[in-house]
């Protein structure tokens, strides 16, 4: 917003508006967390939570805590906030290039661009007035309509030079309760599609360089994680089970393809990331 010259007080953007779009206080909250640590360190937070929840002093204990560390009101500490965000941003566009023009009529999202080696780019667009569709878009903004996405569970996808790969949602032709998630691997330059799954639920898949695999997760009506790796005709190559509990998600190719990364949740609810030589697994 302040991009765009659009100074809210704060109690709008905490409050919202129902004259003017505002993002939450989520988002508001992000913001004023991460400027506190980058300023004044990573225990600054605790300190305030700790002295807030003392009340002191007794009225608005929390805009006291704030002034007690920062040595601000709390109104200049967001005024601080939003003034070093504005740099920061003011900075990038200096450097960043826009591969679209902005929408001002109505609202349209390009989610997960994938740059191609010759400058082109890979998304999937979607807004209220086209249903999501694949696009190549060049380096002058030009879009090319590369094929419409069936239905899915989500919109995520992974793309290499010459293929992307997405899943599918198939329910049950009897039971409705019952849903697959398949995959589909479709070529950019002609927009044909193969499905390389059937009756399966393989979600966030990655396909490799060479087109060679893709890696995707598979959860099972037993509530277990794995991830497979199946070829680019559908052949399963090697299944990864998770420890009971674990969850994976969004696995990526690392270097050659051999070594897989993904993020991996445990039993506790901890994350961590995990690098899987998938080659060795037995």
């Amino acid at each position: 917003m302040y991009r765009q010259g659009l100074n809210y007080s704060f109690a709008k953007l905490r409050n919202g508006s129902l004259k003017n779009y505002v993002s939450d206080h989520y988002q508001l909250g992000y913001l004023l967390v991460g400027y506190g640590r980058q300023k004044y360190g990573h225990n600054f937070w605790g300190k305030v939570i700790r002295h807030a929840a003392r009340f002191k002093p007794p009225l608005y204990p929390w805009q006291g805590a704030i002034k007690k560390y920062t040595g601000k009101k709390h109104s200049q500490f967001v005024n601080n906030a939003f003034h070093y965000y504005n740099e920061q941003w003011q900075q990038q566009s200096k450097i960043a290039v826009n591969f679209t023009t902005k929408q001002t009529s109505f609202a349209t999202d390009y989610k997960y661009s994938s740059l191609l080696p010759n400058g082109q780019m890979v998304v999937l667009k979607r807004s209220y007035r086209e249903i999501p569709t694949f696009y190549l878009i060049d380096k002058d903004g030009n879009e090319n309509k590369i094929a419409v996405c069936d239905i899915a569970y989500d919109d995520y996808f992974s793309a290499n030079t010459h293929q992307l790969v997405y899943g599918t949602l198939k329910p049950d032709a009897r039971w409705a309760y019952r849903k697959f998630s398949d995959l589909r691997i479709l070529e950019i330059a002609t927009g044909t599609i193969k499905t390389i799954s059937h009756r399966k639920r393989y979600f966030s898949p990655v396909i490799a360089q060479d087109g060679s695999m893709v890696a995707a997760v598979e959860m099972t009506t037993d509530q277990r994680s794995n991830i497979v790796l199946p070829d680019g005709t559908g052949n399963l190559l090697k299944t990864i089970n998770s420890e009971p509990g674990g969850v994976f998600m969004f696995p990526k190719f690392f270097n050659d393809g051999r070594p897989v990364v993904t993020a991996t949740r445990n039993q506790k609810g901890e994350m961590a990331l995990q690098k899987i030589n998938w080659s060795r697994v037995q």
